[in-house]
């Protein structure tokens, strides 16, 4: 589906006059999965959004164990794999069922953004973010940790593509951010944080996009 044929369902149409994607770029379909840099799971490695680093989690800190079971609002999710680690946050990819989510871990002091969250998540399924579900406290083996869950978006962020010389790709990349920034501020924040690392891929084809890491919105 093209820009220029149809809009998915949700999603604002570009005001009359503005620029369109080139033919052939689609929108991001609605469901589609996550994984942000800094904040959802991806395949690729990713960072938290405070002092970001992609080094492995240290043997002083073993963060929660592959397999471990997490109920969060009463559904479980099983811990696949922590793909990166910060001074912020650790991401883990989670499964409930076959579905694969992104779980950022809060480090002591570090907390989500709760007066943006919940703005963000009016704007879920609509494609242009990444999708968050849940938000708050969670208990893992005893201990308690504040956590965002999200969904999983396994191609990863721009940064991590090769774009050199798509044209094609880059304004379809520039021409989705910027309906996302509009539906953001018409949503009543800002991101505060724009940059390929924070823009996630969610289909390497047709270079849809959602953005992601709201830890400095406001």
């Amino acid at each position: 589906m093209s820009i220029n044929d149809k809009n998915p369902q949700g999603t604002a149409l570009a005001p009359e006059g503005t620029a369109i994607a080139p033919e052939g770029t689609a929108i991001a379909p609605e469901g589609t999965a996550v994984a942000p840099e800094g904040t959802a799971a991806s395949g690729k490695s990713i960072s938290t959004s405070s002092n970001r680093t992609s080094s492995n989690a240290t043997a002083k800190d073993p963060g929660i164990a592959i397999g471990t079971e997490i109920t969060i609002d009463g559904k479980k999710y099983r811990v696949i794999r922590r793909f990166s680690s910060g001074s912020e946050a650790d991401l883990y990819e989670v499964k409930s069922g076959l579905k694969s989510f992104g779980l950022k871990i809060y480090r002591k002091g570090f907390h989500p953004n709760t007066k943006v969250l919940p703005l963000v998540q009016e704007l879920r399924g609509k494609g242009y973010l990444a999708d968050v579900h849940s938000f708050g406290s969670v208990s893992v083996n005893g201990k308690s940790y504040e956590y965002e869950l999200m969904d999983y978006y396994g191609c990863g962020p721009a940064n991590a593509m090769n774009m050199k010389g798509k044209t094609q790709a880059i304004l379809a990349i520039a021409f989705k951010t910027a309906l996302t920034l509009d539906a953001c501020h018409k949503a009543g924040f800002i991101h505060k944080d724009v940059k390929p690392a924070n823009i996630l891929i969610t289909d390497s084809g047709s270079y849809d996009c959602v953005l992601c890491d709201f830890g400095i919105a406001d």
